[in-house]
Formats: C-alpha cells, sequence, structure tokens
C-alpha cells in the first residue's frame, strides 16, 4: 500500500470527519475508502489474444515501425478538424 497526501475542499473534509466520527472509524481509512470505490473496480485481467496483441505491437516499435506521436496527432487532426 501506498502513503499519498490530498488537498480536499472544506466541504469534502467535514463530511471524511463526520463519516469517521459517525462510524468510530479513521478519517484517512474512510477517504481511500471512497477513493477506491470512485475509481471502480479493479481492471480485468487480459486474456490470451490481449496478451498477444500487445506483444506485438510491442515487437513493431522495438523494430522501428511505430509511427511518431507528432504524425498521430497531424492525422487525428486531418480526420477530426476543428
Amino acid at each position: 500500500m501506498k502513503h499519498i497526501e490530498l488537498n480536499v475542499s472544506d466541504q469534502v473534509y467535514a463530511s471524511l470527519e463526520a463519516m469517521a466520527a459517525e462510524t468510530g472509524r479513521p478519517l484517512a481509512e474512510l477517504a481511500a475508502e471512497q477513493l477506491e470505490d470512485a475509481l471502480g473496480p479493479e481492471l480485468p485481467a487480459l486474456t490470451p489474444e490481449q496478451e498477444a496483441a500487445i506483444e506485438r505491437a510491442i515487437d513493431q516499435i522495438d523494430r522501428g515501425e511505430g509511427t511518431p506521436q507528432e504524425q498521430v496527432a497531424v492525422e487525428l487532426k486531418a480526420l477530426f478538424p476543428g
């Protein structure tokens, strides 16, 4: 588990304080739980097909067959002007 510091609004802090007082749980524990809930469930494991596709893409890049980001940006702007 990693440790982080967050700046939150007074309203969010007050809500967390109230939840902590109501449940008897530490404020930091409640904040972490709320953040995890907001982020949703963990991503599912990749399928063997997805892993193979990623490996093929990495191999292409290693061979110098990738498209530079600048080129991609130009092409996207041409496809979706505005």
